[in-house]
């Protein structure tokens, strides 16, 4: 009799081990054979995690086109470190956010005022002068707060941008841009200097310019 009770027992077991476990749980307790306890419900949470983390991972496609991007990414910011002015190698990309856009909007100040200085220069009809050697030239002269922007016309000659430049020099004016270029035969020197916060900075353009006249 209790052979018999032993057969039909195994035989129970094959049979529930054969069946297709559709769920985690049903495959839990046909092994068991009991309720579900603490341990079988981690087991299914852990198993039930790893099923969808298996289902959201994204096609290698999509991995690909992130990967390309945070390239792209790390190599333009390397090209703004190397670019900008004042930002250290050791400095973070937020660092460097901040650089580029104080950078841009100083350059788009000197584009302003270089723009004025052109125009300024192309309303300067009376303010020729004859310098040095007989050579005919024109100075025009901006002044906005302590900025003043020189505008410089003449016919090109060795050495003349050099000897401009120590006018400068010899008045302490602090050059903060300058650009140079020769057009249609004419020499076109523009220069902007940063003057004292004081009332001998309009003297010391005027004489600037008077010595530039007389190169």
């Amino acid at each position: 009799m209790n052979k018999q009770k032993g057969k039909s027992s195994v035989l129970c077991l094959s049979f529930k081990y054969s069946l297709p476990y559709s769920d985690s749980l049903m495959l839990l307790m046909g092994q068991r054979q009991t309720a579900p306890d603490s341990s079988d419900w981690a087991m299914l949470y852990f198993m039930q995690r790893r099923n969808d983390t298996d289902s959201t991972m994204p096609p290698p496609s999509t991995i690909n086109m992130e990967r390309q991007r945070r390239s792209k990414m790390t190599q333009m910011f390397t090209q703004l470190r190397t670019t900008v002015p004042g930002v250290l190698p050791q400095a973070t990309r937020e660092v460097i956010i901040n650089k580029t856009i104080g950078y841009i909007k100083e350059l788009e100040k000197k584009k302003e005022r270089l723009e004025e200085l052109k125009e300024s220069m192309k309303g300067a009809e009376g303010s020729k002068h004859e310098c040095g050697n007989s050579r005919k030239c024109s100075v025009t002269v901006t002044v906005s707060a302590n900025v003043a922007f020189f505008g410089i016309q003449s016919l090109p000659r060795p050495g003349l941008t050099t000897l401009i430049l120590k006018v400068f020099c010899n008045y302490q004016a602090d050059i903060l841009a300058a650009n140079v270029s020769v057009n249609n035969g004419k020499f076109i020197l523009a220069i902007t200097t940063l003057l004292q916060n004081d009332h001998h900075g309009k003297a010391v353009v005027q004489n600037i310019k008077r010595d530039i006249m007389s190169l």
